[in-house]
């Protein structure tokens, strides 16, 4: 009986084991080049940016010289009855086969302009991959702080169990030998049930940021916990100013939007040039034959090449050109009025993140400063409950203020951690 309990316990061990090493433990690193290869939104963003290339590509065809080959073949019976005495039988068999060649000249700079807005276009599908890849890094990074958050505030939960749990204990001996009311060690029992009630709510708050940094990597289903806590790492320093001028310089949806002007009004020009005269030269090669059997067999070919030139003149389109020159400008000055916009929401950003970041650093002093007095009058209050000086409201009090001061100093670092995330977000480059 006794070997089977300890089989048991060896077999409970062994489940407890493979089911703590199920979850994989990544470095913020690590988080960040996952989320970069697998995450389906990047995925989408780069599908994008090979079809606006492909567009691009599509649009410079236009100038490009090209050659076409042709053949055909062609059979013919039939019956001659221009005589009224005979009937003939006619048999024709024709043949031709060559090539063409085209080049565009001139059309008064129109492909060319409708080159440079799909290149454009291109251009801004890169800096939109960019914007995005920056996203991801900072939701990760975020989603990682908060996950290392949770894991503090977890050990403060436990602490706090603990400390109830070692109130409660001298309670009981104090009971026990008379020097302490009954109603003593039934509050002790209340406050630990409540302490372990947030003990429980503590560590499904853990596992919910587990679980939410494994979707901001990309694979909601990837049980993933931090290897490391990172809350404590130095923030970079970085003044308004700097941070304002390297904001304009650099945020992608500044220089995406930037290009998307540029593309809208190479495009109002090429629409302008609606009416504008093409000028192509062609040429080609050729070959014809004719084969006939009407009683007779005879075969007759030519052979010829030619060049020349067309120019072809748009006299009347209806107005559509008038039509689309009037869209172009109105795009055109969407896209100078999205580019204001954006830059002042850009800069409301980067102001906000820098006052965000300056009071988050120096919450952090005074959490500490609180999370040091909140400790000095927890030892004095448990030191006078040992002895018996104290009661239940000053032990209790104590604990919660250390377990609050504690909190503060674990929000304040994350609150510290999201602000230059925020910052660096808002500046363009998050690495």
């Amino acid at each position: 009986m006794k070997k089977l309990k300890i089989i048991t316990i060896a077999f409970a061990l062994a489940l407890s084991c493979l089911g703590t090493a199920s979850a994989s433990p990544m470095s913020l690193d690590e988080c960040v080049s996952h989320a970069l290869a697998k995450n389906p939104e990047l995925a989408a963003a780069q599908a994008n940016v090979a079809s606006s290339e492909a567009q691009s590509a599509l649009t410079a065809v236009a100038r490009r010289f090209k050659l076409d080959g042709f053949a055909s073949l062609s059979y013919t019976n039939g019956v001659n009855t221009s005589s009224l005495t005979q009937q003939v039988n006619n048999e024709q068999v024709a043949s031709r086969f060559g090539i063409t060649a085209q080049q565009l000249l001139f059309d008064l700079g129109k492909s060319r302009l409708q080159l440079s807005a799909a290149e454009k276009a291109a251009l801004a599908a890169k800096e939109h991959y960019d914007e995005m890849k920056n996203q991801i890094i900072a939701r990760v990074s975020d989603a990682y702080y908060n996950l290392n958050k949770a894991t503090r505030q977890k050990a403060v939960a436990e602490t706090r169990y603990d400390n109830y749990q070692d109130r409660l204990d001298l309670a009981n001996n104090f009971f026990r030998v008379g020097s302490k009311p009954k109603i003593e060690v039934t509050k002790a029992e209340a406050d630990l049930a409540k302490a372990k009630l947030g003990l429980v709510a503590s560590k499904t708050g853990e596992k919910k940021c587990q679980i939410a940094l494994a979707a901001a990597i990309g694979d909601p289903t990837l049980d993933v916990t931090a290897s490391q806590d990172a809350l404590e790492s130095p923030s970079e320093k970085i003044d308004t100013a700097t941070a304002l001028d390297h904001a304009m310089k650099n945020r992608q949806e500044i220089k995406s939007q930037e290009l998307k002007l540029a593309s809208a009004a190479a495009n109002l020009e090429y629409k302008k040039r609606g009416h504008a005269p093409e000028l192509y030269l062609t040429g080609g090669l050729d070959r014809s034959g004719e084969v006939y059997s009407e009683k007779s067999f005879y075969t007759e070919g030519t052979d010829g090449w030619r060049v020349g030139a067309s120019l072809n003149v748009p006299l009347l389109d209806g107005g559509k050109t008038r039509a689309e020159v009037r869209l172009a400008k109105a795009q055109l000055e969407a896209e100078k009025a999205t580019l204001e916009k954006l830059k002042n929401d850009v800069a409301q950003e980067v102001l906000t993140a820098c006052a965000s970041l300056e009071e988050a650093e120096e919450s952090v002093t005074a959490a500490r400063e609180q999370e040091r007095f909140a400790t000095e009058t927890h030892t004095i209050a448990r030191i006078r409950y040992q002895a018996g000086a104290g009661d239940n409201l000053e032990i209790s009090d104590a604990i919660e203020g250390l377990s609050e001061a504690q909190n503060n100093v674990i929000n304040s670092l994350y609150n510290c951690k999201s602000a230059s995330i925020t910052l660096k977000k808002a500046m363009g480059d998050y690495k």
